[in-house]
């Protein structure tokens, strides 16, 4: 068993994992492994099945968060030697129908752009129009931007593995170009680290969990000053829709949301209930963009010069 798990792990390598990820991924299968193991399951890689699964969920001792983070790793791996993901197939993890996701509208997007500050912005212009996800928007430097293309560091899902070239609009870069343009009027404000978005707390840069958790509290905050519920990935989700209302190809729009599942990004990030309402194509892309322009750009040139 032990080779089958350092082939894996190998594989894990080719994929530009990090090693703080492989040595996790090490202590993990090793653990589950062994705890079937000792407890006479079956532990073989073509063996485990559903009944090994809810063993390892009732007697892991961990919180269930981890629980769960250690099922999926246990899920790849044996995906990774039989073609079968034993985790996937019971539906256990994140990424099921039944889960109640937070979505939002372009009319719903638009109002929360027109209360945002300069920097909360740029957050939702990236997450509604690139898809980024939280961690993606955190990590975005100012080498990974191009005239069309950003270079995204991402999960590692996908063929292209860590960091892959997305398409983005000029919109998207005039967005950009505007907040820098914005960021050297504030007085004592830097561009510390090459990143795009800079944290601070009482004058002292974020650590990288830190910066995240600003994120989440940003979006979520700006939601209920407008009385939604929303998240960082409801832009996301407001992205996978709009490709998919403009008439993308569902497997371009998989490519785009960076998914290694096209069930994933049909079962849950696209929207049913708001892509049939009437109008959401009209809201969509180009239109939403140019909704977006019209009203929120002029006011926000002026609040510059004022500054």
């Amino acid at each position: 068993m032990n080779n089958e798990i350092e082939a894996y792990l190998d594989n894990l390598k080719m994929r530009s994992r990090t090693e703080t990820t492989i040595k996790m991924y090490r202590y993990v299968l090793y653990r589950c492994i062994g705890l079937l193991k000792d407890n006479k399951m079956r532990y073989h890689v073509k063996d485990i099945g559903n009944s090994e699964i809810l063993f390892l969920l009732n007697n892991l001792d961990v919180k269930e968060s981890t629980k769960k983070n250690y099922i999926a790793i246990l899920g790849m791996f044996c995906r990774y030697h039989t073609k079968k993901d034993p985790v996937s197939e019971m539906g256990i993890l994140w990424n099921r129908p039944d889960r109640i996701r937070k979505f939002i509208g372009p009319e719903e997007f638009k109002g929360l752009v027109e209360i945002s500050n300069p920097t909360e912005r740029l957050v939702l212009i990236l997450g509604a129009f690139t898809g980024m996800r939280r961690k993606e928007i955190a990590e975005l430097r100012f080498d990974d931007i191009g005239n069309d293309s950003v270079l995204i560091h991402g999960k590692g899902h996908g063929t292209d593995g860590k960091v892959r070239s997305q398409p983005i609009t000029s919109f998207v870069i005039d967005e950009i170009l505007r907040y820098m343009e914005w960021k050297k009027h504030l007085k004592g404000k830097d561009m510390s680290e090459g990143r795009l978005l800079v944290f601070r707390r009482k004058g002292i840069i974020l650590s990288f969990k830190d910066r995240l958790s600003a994120l989440s509290n940003m979006v979520s905050r700006l939601g209920r000053r407008n009385g939604l519920d929303i998240s960082c990935h409801s832009l996301r989700r407001l992205y996978c829709t709009s490709l998919v209302a403009e008439g993308c190809p569902i497997e371009t729009v998989k490519e785009l949301m960076r998914h290694s599942n096209i069930n994933t990004t049909i079962e849950c990030y696209i929207d049913p209930q708001r892509l049939n309402k009437r109008g959401w194509s009209e809201r969509s892309g180009e239109a939403m963009r140019s909704m977006l322009m019209d009203d929120t750009i002029r006011k926000d040139d002026e609040d510059l010069k004022s500054n």
